[in-house]
This record gives C-alpha cells, sequence and structure tokens, in this order.
C-alpha cells in the first residue's frame, strides 16, 4: 500500500488515504457529518489525486464511514460518467459521486 499524501495551501501536509496497486483501489476513511456532502448527496475526493491515480490504473475507490461503521465502494467510471466537481474554499476543486453510485461492502 502507498500512503496518498497531498500539500495544502498552508504547506502542511495530509494523508487523504492509502492506494493498493495490486487491486487498483484507493482505501479513504471518511467521517459522514464531516465529509459526506449533503446538497449532492454524495461522497467528495481531491480532485488532483483521482486523476493522477486514474492514470496510474486506479479502478476502484474503497471508503470506510466511521460513524455508521459502513464500507462503500464505487468504480472509477462511476466518477468519470456521473461525478460532479466542485471547489469549495479553502480546499482544492473536488469530484463528487452520488451515494446512489456506491455499493456497500461486507
Amino acid at each position: 500500500m502507498v500512503k496518498v499524501v497531498i500539500r495544502q495551501d498552508d504547506g502542511k501536509e495530509r494523508v487523504v488515504g492509502h492506494y493498493d496497486p495490486t487491486t487498483q483501489s484507493l482505501f479513504v476513511t471518511r467521517k459522514r457529518s464531516k465529509h459526506f456532502m449533503r446538497k449532492l448527496n454524495a461522497w467528495g475526493l481531491d480532485e488532483k489525486v483521482f486523476r493522477g491515480l486514474k492514470d496510474k490504473g486506479l479502478q476502484y475507490v474503497v471508503l470506510t464511514e466511521t460513524e455508521e461503521q459502513k464500507k462503500y465502494r464505487a468504480t472509477v467510471q462511476a466518477f468519470c460518467d456521473y461525478g460532479k466537481y466542485l471547489h469549495i474554499k479553502p480546499y482544492r476543486l473536488q469530484i463528487f459521486l452520488e451515494q446512489s453510485y456506491w455499493s456497500v461492502c461486507e
């Protein structure tokens, strides 16, 4: 697994997830009350991270939600076909995918 880190505008580094090249999956952990975009009914990812990993073969995003203890999985193709871009300051451009395109994992 490879740690995925972004550098924020203030110079601090933040871990956004872990990429497993053998399964071509990005694993992220999110807290629903903080990270779920209710207006879009969607989960988001940093667009630059998404694009960079997609170029390296990313196929799946696996999201572990910590409050309800649920795990979701979405395909990169779903992000490409149905994703919506939104720039919420002070964060970078994000790509959001509606929850209906995520499947619940066991």
